[in-house]
């Protein structure tokens, strides 16, 4: 009996000691994008979120509620939950912004365009909720991540397209293009260039762009429909043979170096994810 309470103490000092760690701001914490709430989740920040977007991908059986989107969220819901602080990939001068500050909520913006950006919101997160020794530990797992997945004496010139579930991406082209974002950062980081050098992000190409470019690698990124959210930020890849008909003199096609990289993950710029990216990137240009 005396060592069962003695456990049920200790329990409670841990239960305790884990509360007062997340500071009065974090208490009861709104997301507005799916790339804060996947970092607040790896931040192990899950039981202080009370809602999020319809886009955000959720532990099995979650608590957290869906609030719109981050354009478009509900006001009225987000009240009556009672945030202490809302987390939002906004500018200042957006209307959703506006519309928080008229409400007097507490509202913290982050960015996530750049791999700079993204450990300073990072830092940002640990600073605010009083959790600075996590955002420390995903830091450095995330900086050891960038120190192992550099190239060795390579620097391809890639293309990276973007997919999306139901395309018909062995047919029909993608249009889309990785420009100025965190993927350009990704690719360079691992060691690869982009094959698109222009100032635009998401840019659509032309198959006439595309040969001008005449990348050594094509790799397209697919994010999934899966709601449900995957804890291993698991991303497959796999090897594709397109038939692109007007784009068969392209080196990439040429020497069968056409990629799918497919999960969630690829399309998020959290810590975790990108993480993933890195690993799944390096893989491929490794080969």
């Amino acid at each position: 009996m005396k060592k069962l309470l003695s456990l049920l103490v200790i329990s409670a000092s841990l239960f305790s000691t884990s509360a007062l760690a997340v500071s009065e701001q974090c208490q009861r914490i709104i997301s507005l994008s799916p790339t804060i709430t996947d970092t607040l989740l790896s931040l192990g920040l899950e039981k202080n979120i009370v809602a999020g977007t319809r886009y955000d991908r959720l532990p099995k059986d979650s608590h957290i509620q869906q609030i719109g989107g981050m354009l478009d969220p509900n006001y009225e819901a987000i009240t009556l939950l009672s945030p202490t602080i809302i987390f939002a990939d906004l500018t200042e001068d957006s209307p959703q912004k506006r519309k928080f500050d008229t409400l007097k909520f507490n509202t913290k913006l982050l960015t996530f365009t750049s791999l700079d950006e993204i450990q300073q919101a990072i830092q940002n997160i640990g600073a605010i909720c009083n959790i600075t020794a996590e955002a420390n530990q995903k830091i450095n797992e995330f900086n050891l991540t960038l120190k192992t997945t550099q190239l060795e004496n390579k620097s391809p010139k890639v293309l990276i397209l973007y997919s999306y579930e139901g395309d018909d991406h062995l047919t029909q082209l993608p249009q889309r293009a990785a420009g100025k974002s965190f993927h350009q950062d990704i690719l360079e980081a691992v060691g690869g260039q982009n094959a698109y050098q222009g100032e635009l992000n998401a840019p659509i190409m032309s198959q006439e762009g595309i040969l001008m470019l005449n990348p050594d690698i094509i790799i397209l990124l697919q994010g999934d429909q899966n709601k449900e959210l995957d804890q291993s930020r698991s991303i497959t890849t796999e090897k594709i043979h397109p038939n692109w008909r007007s784009l068969q003199g392209l080196s990439a096609i040429t020497n069968d170096q056409v990629y799918m990289m497919k999960g969630e993950p690829t399309f998020i710029a959290s810590p975790d994810a990108v993480i993933a990216t890195l690993k799944s990137l390096h893989t491929i240009l490794s080969q």
